[in-house]
């Protein structure tokens, strides 16, 4: 799995998040919104739709995720993916042994 922070290079997180609104870089919340489609599938993409309007841009949605995710650090979203990875895993491993 490719860590989020990954796809961003030293310090352009800090740089976007000096402005007067506070958002993750499009890139980072459109690789947040497939891997939360790849983890839910139909129930994410039920609930908060596509990431991108047909115009290229972030749906209010989208918008409304990266604004509230860019209070945390990359890594810390990054961790968030890797333990969401863990317990299901872990979950269907004991789903099986049963």
């Amino acid at each position: 799995m490719e860590k989020v922070g990954n796809l961003l290079r030293p310090n352009e997180h800090s740089r976007q998040s000096k402005g007067s609104s506070k958002q993750l870089p499009n890139k980072v919340i459109a690789r947040i919104w497939t891997r939360m489609t790849e983890i839910y599938g139909h129930k994410w993409a039920s609930q908060f739709g596509d990431c991108a309007d047909p115009d290229g841009g972030l749906t209010s949605a989208a918008r409304t995720w990266a604004q509230g995710l860019a209070r945390l650090p990359l890594e810390s979203i990054s961790v968030g993916f890797s333990t969401l990875v863990k317990r299901a895993t872990n979950g269907l491993r004991a789903c099986r042994s049963s």
